[in-house]
């Protein structure tokens, strides 16, 4: 990547993460409005434009722990987070998501961090899958088992919120941000903690 274009994707990249700031990662107790959906679209397609890793799928940058800064998912956001379990007790509430993706068999984990009566009780939902590429930046997520405590569930067939994880495109990546789309051009923002 040339100068100019690695100012340009630095740059973009700092519209794209101020736009989000107090959006709760657009699924929280904050309502995203359509025009804030909007604006953060245009951004993010600006970036997408600069991506310097065009095969997502030769990319050494996918493995790692990412977190969700935000989606437009509209099934993310009416379950309030991606599994609904934090809806299984009262005042239950998805607190984060991160995404864990391993180098050896690209065994991929979100791990959806939750609350239950209003911050008292808290654990980590994990839900165990696998990437498979479909092309050299679209794949494919199969889920697993979903784990939450003691609680063990089978998620690969009927789990609906998760459907939104399934099928993504990696549009943007380098070694710090994430960004993919889903089937209906949905955008998920991640970033990198480890």
């Amino acid at each position: 990547m040339n100068a100019s274009k690695a100012k340009r994707s630095s740059m973009l990249k700092e519209k794209v993460l101020v736009s989000l700031k107090g959006l709760e990662k657009g699924y929280g107790s904050v309502v995203v409005t359509d025009d804030q959906d909007d604006i953060i679209d245009d951004l993010v397609c600006d970036l997408e434009d600069e991506n310097p890793e065009p095969s997502a799928e030769d990319s050494s940058f996918m493995v790692g722990r990412w977190k969700l800064l935000f989606t437009s998912s509209s099934l993310t956001r009416f379950q309030k987070g991606i599994s609904g379990i934090h809806s299984l007790l009262p005042v239950g509430k998805s607190m984060d998501l991160e995404q864990v993706i391993e180098p050896e068999d690209f065994r991929s984990y979100l791990v959806e961090k939750v609350s239950y009566f209003g911050g008292a009780l808290k654990g980590d939902a994990l839900i165990d899958g696998r990437y498979k590429w479909l092309s050299s930046n679209r794949l494919s997520w199969m889920p697993d088992v979903l784990n939450l405590w003691f609680l063990r569930f089978q998620a690969e067939s009927g789990w609906k919120a998760l459907g939104a994880f399934r099928s993504l495109e990696v549009t943007y990546l380098d070694y710090e941000l994430k960004i993919e789309r889903g089937e209906v051009g949905q955008i998920y923002i991640w970033k990198r903690i480890e």
